[in-house]
C-alpha cells in the first residue's frame, strides 16, 4: 500500500503528522537507540509562535507549525 512506501523519505523530513509515513518512525541514519542521561542535548527552540497544541512538519528546509495569537490561528513557517 501507499502508506507502506519510503519511496519519498527524504533525510532530515518529518513532512507530515506523526512522520513520512505516520508511523512515528524515523529511518534517519545515525540516531542513538539509548538517550543518555539527562536526555539529549537541545538543537534549537524557538519561542512566539502562539499556543496550542499542534505538531511540527519539516520539509524542503523549513518547519511548519500552527499557532493561535489573540483568537486568530496561524500557520507558521520558519527556515
Amino acid at each position: 500500500s501507499k502508506d507502506d512506501d519510503d519511496s519519498s523519505f527524504v533525510v532530515g523530513e518529518w513532512p507530515q503528522f506523526r512522520g513520512p509515513n505516520r508511523d512515528n518512525i524515523s529511518r534517519e541514519p545515525g540516531l542513538l537507540s539509548q538517550w543518555p542521561e539527562g536526555g539529549p542535548e537541545l538543537a534549537w527552540k524557538q519561542s512566539g509562535l502562539g499556543q496550542g497544541y499542534s505538531s511540527v512538519a519539516v520539509a524542503k528546509g523549513k518547519v511548519y507549525t500552527m499557532g493561535n495569537r489573540n483568537d486568530e490561528e496561524y500557520l507558521i513557517a520558519l527556515d
